[in-house]
């Protein structure tokens, strides 16, 4: 029995890790180039436990932004016949911008944090929604460029100290860095000036995954469905966080 069980954690210790996923048809030709600058980085990682990553689990990150904040805010904002069904915060000395969208009970689906520095570059017109003839489209770029600053008025002044994540993720951080810290991205896109990676976990709670699903992402985020981490980057410095939780 000992000798069997000394064979299983030889097993384990000899695992390989995670690589970027290279069928992903929107990633540029040029990737290899990031790639390869990311793999010098990696292969000379420390062996010190990552920031959010302890015995192949993740815990979901989130924002210190409270409930009861939340319900203090507005929890759908409509400007003429523009909506957006997110609580909106903004730190005027920052000039960053914080947004929740919510399923039933305040669960935090979709978590956004926006630089100005991101706007410039990519606007997020998806934020907003027209209502012609009751149905939803979303506006075009030049109108929510338009309507932007007014759903920032209307949005709820909070400290700076809230536009840091619980886990540490900020505007303006190093991308090498936390990529040290976590581990390389599932994925590497790139859209026009900006690069985007995102991390991708499957939920303890979900059970319809295949096994060789479950086989190739060894990391598994706990009290979860699904957990995406999705940073937005230019120049080496975070412009843009995403956070993504599955709901059943």
């Amino acid at each position: 029995m000992k000798i069997q069980y000394l064979i299983l954690v030889l097993l384990i210790s000899c695992a390989t890790p995670e690589v970027i996923d290279k069928n992903d048809k929107k990633i540029s030709s040029s990737i290899d180039s990031i790639q390869s600058k990311k793999d010098i980085l990696i292969a000379t990682k420390t062996n010190e436990i990552p920031l959010f990553v302890k015995n192949d689990t993740v815990n979901m990150d989130d924002f210190s932004v409270t409930d009861s904040m939340i319900r203090s805010s507005l929890r759908e904002i409509q400007i003429d016949s523009v909506i957006s069904y997110m609580s909106w915060f903004y730190n005027e000395k920052t000039k960053q911008v914080l947004l929740f969208e919510f399923g039933t009970d305040l669960y935090r689906v979709e978590t956004y944090l926006f630089s100005e520095e991101y706007i410039k570059e990519r606007f997020p017109s998806f934020l907003f929604q027209r209502r012609p003839y009751q149905k939803n489209v979303v506006i075009c770029e030049k109108d929510a460029k338009t309507y932007f600053p007014k759903f920032i008025e209307q949005s709820k002044r909070i400290n700076r100290s809230f536009f840091i994540s619980k886990r540490g993720l900020k505007i303006g951080e190093n991308i090498s860095k936390i990529i040290e810290q976590n581990g390389k991205p599932d994925t590497i896109m790139l859209d026009k000036k900006i690069e985007m990676y995102k991390w991708k976990y499957r939920g303890d709670l979900n059970d319809w995954d295949t096994e060789a699903e479950i086989k190739a992402n060894r990391k598994i985020a706990r009290d979860s469905f699904g957990y995406q981490v999705i940073l937005y980057v230019k120049n080496e410095k975070v412009i843009g966080i995403r956070l993504f939780k599955e709901i059943p």
